[in-house]
């Protein structure tokens, strides 16, 4: 927007009648006490003005009017004759016409200028674009409202979905499980607000398919609410059960009752004596006794009167569930429980309020585990998109709302390069085939990049259904037809790359 304002601001400086004027003239005098403030021209273009030696509309329109009263005067006194003031009168009208006539055309110039400026800023007509036959007809409208309604779920407006489905007339036929998307709304709202239950609690259920995909989402958050317990900001009981907020406990019900005994395995107790040493691999036989004090410590029932340290809490929670079921997290939990120890220990009980850890508190961390202090990489804004696409990959849905993708291409860039290039095409006399294909590639942002692209090493196209990738038994790939091209008839292929010849039937289709 800043070269449309320039360019605005050309055209109220070259706009006829705002240039100066003799302050001595009272008609010029009054029109200037009628213009607005913000169409004054700066002074900058004031001085040029005077340097060149060009005067403004008003400044040629007073000069002519000046000059007709004088030639009036004088012959009304009789001090000049008829004659010589009309020579004169004429010579003003003919000077007052050139300037007049170089303003307005600086003018309209500028103003040529502006309205290609908005052209280039606003958007352009689309018709022709794409076909308009994609978008008539019940199966594309019934798309589209699909789309719409997606997108309203995501954003969380059930009241617009209500609405919307009623007057569209859609049906649940095509629809995820009542209650999917608000499930994972209120849940990214709860992660947000730092409240990571039921976030915890999807994981836990969807546990054989979290481990499937090989995520982490479950040790992501098992490992943020045990930094919020042990930095303060989130109350648990001694033996690592997270008591609700008051809010949460309205909202959620009653809190579910978590005192079982959890037993320990050999697993478990070899890696808590690896947890003994330090990530430099030095013995640190104060912590790993206070560990051991911690998490051997009977809790006797949890009494509501029991003193315990925020460290006892954030220990006995890791025991409860970072059961190390799956190695590639073990090294990470060993500077986890570490930097847990580093932490000062502050006394409570289970009627107490959480006691969050002040920022001198927490300068005792050494800095090689500052990372666990980062917000950004232990909470909310890592684990927004974790969970998000986890949950939507168990759904069986895009990441992201199908019409927020198509806004954001679309309004990047890609539509307006699209118009470009059609444009020159038809000005061309070439016409677009828009056969499964745009006319021009498109540069995407890596997170709107949803599939990868084949190019042919040989004809430089790129692979499809119907030529698709090839890779013959060298190791190298081209498209099928390449493939066909190169064995002209034979039945077997030499590769373009290497000296190594193999038959075409040996060839198989790659997929990525």
């Amino acid at each position: 927007m800043d070269a449309i304002q320039k360019e605005v601001q050309r055209v109220i400086e070259k706009a006829p009648g705002l240039g100066l004027a003799p302050s001595s003239c009272p008609s010029s005098a009054a029109l200037a006490t009628t213009r607005p403030k913000a169409i004054k021209t700066s002074s900058k273009s004031k001085e040029k003005d005077k340097e060149v030696g060009n005067a403004s509309v008003m400044e040629a329109l007073d000069e002519l009017v000046a000059s007709l009263e004088e030639a009036k005067r004088g012959v009304a006194s009789g001090s000049k004759p008829a004659v010589q003031a009309t020579m004169q009168s004429r010579t003003a009208l003919a000077k007052a016409q050139k300037v007049v006539g170089e303003r307005h055309k600086e003018y309209y110039n500028a103003l040529s200028k502006l309205g290609k400026s908005l052209d280039k800023k606003f958007p352009m007509p689309i018709d022709g674009v794409a076909d308009a036959n994609l978008f008539k007809g019940d199966v594309a409208q019934a798309a589209l409202d699909r789309v719409v309604r997606d997108h309203l779920e995501r954003t969380g407006d059930w009241d617009a979905v209500g609405i919307f489905e009623k007057e569209a007339e859609l049906s649940s036929s095509d629809k995820l499980p009542p209650g999917t998307f608000q499930t994972m709304v209120e849940t990214i709202d709860d992660i947000k607000r730092g409240n990571l239950s039921r976030a915890i609690s999807w994981a836990e259920q969807e546990s054989d398919f979290l481990l499937a995909r090989g995520s982490h989402l479950a040790f992501a958050l098992h490992r943020s609410q045990m930094i919020r317990i042990a930095l303060g900001h989130v109350k648990a009981t001694a033996d690592g059960v997270v008591v609700p907020s008051r809010g949460a406990e309205e909202r959620d019900g009653q809190v579910d009752e978590e005192v079982d005994e959890i037993e320990e395995d050999d697993h478990f107790v070899e890696a808590q004596e690896r947890m003994a040493l330090d990530p430099d691999g030095e013995s640190v036989d104060a912590m790993s006794q206070s560990q051991h004090h911690f998490v051997n410590t009977d809790v006797d029932g949890d009494a509501p009167g029991r003193t315990y340290s925020n460290i006892e809490a954030a220990l006995h929670y890791g025991r409860r569930h970072f059961r190390p079921t799956q190695p590639a997290h073990l090294d990470e939990m060993k500077r986890l429980f570490t930097f847990i120890l580093f932490l000062p220990q502050v006394y409570q009980n289970r009627s107490s309020p959480p006691i969050p850890l002040s920022a001198a508190q927490l300068s005792v961390v050494p800095l090689s585990y500052h990372g666990f202090l980062d917000d950004a990489q232990m909470h909310s804004m890592s684990l927004l998109p974790l969970f998000q696409r986890e949950f939507t990959a168990r759904m069986g849905v895009s990441r992201d709302p199908p019409l927020k993708v198509a806004v954001e291409v679309g309004a990047g860039g890609a539509l307006n390069r699209i118009i470009k290039v059609k444009t020159l095409m038809k000005e061309r006399g070439n016409e677009w085939s828009q056969a499964d294909e745009l006319p021009v590639e498109v540069p995407l942002p890596p997170h709107l990049r949803f599939h990868s692209v084949f190019t042919c090493p040989v004809s430089k196209e790129q692979g499809t259904e119907e030529n698709p990738p090839t890779m013959m038994t060298c190791g190298h790939v081209v498209c099928l037809e390449s493939l066909n091209r190169l064995a002209k008839g034979t039945g077997r292929v030499k590769c373009p790359y290497c000296p190594i010849e193999s038959r075409t039937s040996e060839a198989k289709r790659v997929y990525f």
